[in-house]
C-alpha cells in the first residue's frame, strides 16, 4: 500500500515514519513537512493511504485530502 505522511511538526512526522517503516504491507513513499510538497508528489504518483495533519500553514490537511481524492479517488485518508 503506497503511503504518504504529511505533518508540519518534525517530531510527529518522524514518529509516524518510525511506526510505518518496518510494516511489510505498507510502502512508505513519502514523508512531507509541507503540504505543497505532498501536493506536487500526488499529482504524478498514485497513493493508496495518507496520514494528514489537519492544522498546517498554507494548504491544511482537509484541503490536501480533497486534492488527494481528485488524483487518487480510492485512497484511504486518515486525519491526525
Amino acid at each position: 500500500m503506497k503511503t504518504i505522511i504529511v505533518d508540519d511538526e518534525k517530531w510527529a512526522l518522524e514518529q509516524l515514519r518510525k511506526e510505518f517503516e518496518n510494516k511489510n504491507d505498507i510502502e512508505l513513499v513519502g514523508c512531507f513537512s509541507r503540504s505543497t510538497e505532498a501536493l506536487e508528489y500526488i499529482k504524478s504518483n498514485p497513493v493508496n493511504f495518507a496520514l494528514l495533519d489537519v492544522k498546517m500553514s498554507g494548504v491544511d490537511g482537509i484541503e490536501l485530502g480533497t486534492k488527494l481524492s481528485e488524483y487518487s479517488p480510492y485512497a484511504i485518508i486518515v486525519y491526525v
